[in-house]
């Protein structure tokens, strides 16, 4: 940071030599013209008269008359995507610009580049103007943009200001969302047996009976009026549940990081959509707990916002009560099922991420019965089962 401000600062003093090194030519030119007294030393100089009372203006123009105005999209942004972003310039005094430039100032950790710019126009001459750029592969976070570049000069290049104009604004980019395949893993709750009386289902009607339905469902009354065996249907009050408890280290590379954050808002999200209650631990020392009803636009933004403001410096470590391989970046789901109040089956998946050439995995401390996922890439369509 130091760096880049002290570069800027040589820049600057750079750019205000070059306007001294004008100004001595012309007190020169007008020296020769006092000394000389011809024609041509009198026409240099009144020629060079205006160019010189135009790099004055501009020279003591102030950056304060200038105000400065971005726009950026109001939907949902996603990490690794363009976002496209509007600059709006007003001010106070009309003076014509040429070669205007401006140029967006990032924070330094934001991971957007430095030289992020619009494209340049040629002249300024009204009292507003307008620039339209696009900000390139946007990483996933809440980026906050404080302050934008401006510069401006002469039409012969003899001078040129630049400024530092205060507009900030703050981009929140979401995680990226990419399909989970889900059909396996809801198999596996599916297989579970629903055991129980009648007393644990809800009567929703009758219908005519089948082969196979008990005795005590029934219903007599119906079945003499209509002169045909009829029973009583009933549903049962199943609740999907599942909780997810993302872990990460200070230590891991920033891919696997971002990988993890991804697949934990993908697969929130695809349990949503199943109709499950979900739970959501992330965060270091202090965690932050969401739990999510149902699958709405209000939920939606809160489980983006939250995953967005994730950092890998954080420290985020494991949940004490939760087992995790050693040194692994992983994501734990715990998904069950519930009837009438009862549990009756719980799975315990663990996915955890790395490098496509790494396939060894270190599950020490693991509980009994938990399955094992290997996440290799950005594609969660391609998840590779590790154990049982």
């Amino acid at each position: 940071m130091k760096r880049r401000l002290s570069s800027f600062r040589f820049l600057k003093n750079k750019l205000q030599l070059r306007f001294w090194a004008a100004l001595l030519v012309f007190i020169l030119m007008f020296y020769f013209a006092m000394v000389q007294g011809g024609f041509i030393s009198w026409f240099l100089f009144y020629t060079f008269l205006p160019v010189m009372l135009y790099l004055t203006l501009i020279f003591l123009y102030p950056p304060k008359w200038i105000a400065a105005t971005r726009i950026v999209p109001g939907g949902e942004l996603f990490g690794g995507d363009p976002v496209p972003v509007k600059l709006d310039l007003s001010r106070k005094a009309v003076i014509p610009f040429f070669m205007v430039a401006a140029g967006e100032h990032p924070e330094p950790d934001s991971g957007i580049p430095e030289e992020a710019g619009y494209p340049m126009r040629l002249a300024w001459m009204g009292k507003n103007t307008s620039f339209t750029g696009c900000l390139a592969s946007v990483p996933r976070g809440i980026h906050t943009f404080s302050s934008v570049h401006v510069a401006f000069g002469d039409p012969f290049g003899f001078f040129q200001k630049r400024c530092t104009l205060p507009c900030r604004s703050t981009l929140t980019v979401y995680p990226k969302i990419r399909p989970v395949v889900l059909s396996g893993l809801r198999n596996r709750l599916d297989r579970a047996s629903i055991s129980g009386d009648a007393d644990i289902f809800q009567f929703s009607g009758l219908r005519d009976y089948q082969p196979g339905d008990r005795l005590s469902w029934m219903d007599w009354k119906a079945s003499a009026r209509k002169n045909a065996p009829v029973a009583r249907q009933f549903e049962p009050e199943v609740e999907h549940h599942a909780e997810v408890v993302l872990s990460s280290f200070k230590d891991d590379p920033a891919v696997i990081f971002e990988r993890a954050v991804s697949f934990t808002a993908s697969m929130v999200i695809a349990l949503l959509a199943k109709s499950s209650r979900v739970q959501l631990t992330a965060g270091g020392a202090s965690p932050v707990r969401l739990t999510l009803q149902a699958y709405g636009k209000k939920e939606r933004a809160e489980l983006l916002h939250l995953l967005a403001g994730l950092h890998r410096s954080d420290g985020q470590g494991r949940d004490r009560s939760e087992k995790v391989p050693a040194g692994q970046t992983s994501v734990t789901v715990i998904m069950g099922r519930d009837l009438a109040g009862r549990s009756l089956h719980r799975e315990r998946l663990c996915f955890y991420f790395s490098d496509p050439v790494q396939s060894e995995i270190r599950a020490e401390g693991m509980p009994k019965g938990t399955v094992l996922f290997r996440v290799p890439g950005d594609d969660f369509s391609a998840i590779q089962k590790v154990s049982h």
